[in-house]
């Protein structure tokens, strides 16, 4: 079981990550207005560099959504992660475990059995490469939370670029 400390800093990265469908949102916008943009403008009217940028945009839209679906999935693994934390049920301590160690280790032990546990279904599933040495697949709890925290920033700096290159584009076919 994880400490009160773990467990708050799981429900901080679960509220962060649950702003991914946002930014989501937002970029679905930004590459509905660029296939418009070029859906509604004839060949005469659009210009070569409106139509890269747009192209562009589009293909950053389909990054960030690709994004998006991993970010949602780490998402919902960690609120799992924070439900079975909740549930006393789910400890499943060994008793010769829990005669043995102390309560703090004990629960240390079971945290660490709990993430091999969700590691070997991720390889299982082939949803991340399996490693040959299995004490170096096995990540803290911390360097998990940072890398749902850099994908997330990731996702956020993919639709700041889809805007940014959006509307330069259209500012700058205006201009010419």
């Amino acid at each position: 079981m994880l400490d009160n400390s773990e467990v708050h800093q799981i429900n901080t990265v679960r509220a962060l990550l649950a702003q991914h469908h946002k930014v989501h949102w937002l970029s679905l916008v930004i590459t509905a207005m660029a296939l418009l943009t070029i859906g509604l403008s004839n060949d005469t009217t659009i210009g070569k560099w409106l139509l890269l940028t747009c192209g562009l945009t589009i293909l950053l839209g389909l990054a960030q959504t690709l994004v998006a679906i991993r970010v949602g999935f780490d998402q919902q693994l960690l609120e799992n992660l924070a439900l079975d934390q909740q549930l006393p049920a789910n400890l499943g301590l060994d008793q010769q475990l829990s005669e043995n160690l102390d309560l703090a280790q004990a629960q240390d032990v079971e945290a660490a059995r709990h993430l091999t546990q969700l590691d070997n279904s991720l390889v299982i599933l082939g949803l991340v490469p399996q490693t040959p040495n299995k004490q170096g697949a096995q990540r803290s709890l911390i360097r998990r939370l940072k890398g749902c925290i850099k994908l997330f920033k990731y996702q956020c700096v993919l639709c700041i670029l889809q805007l940014i290159i959006f509307f330069v584009g259209v500012l700058y076919s205006n201009m010419y």
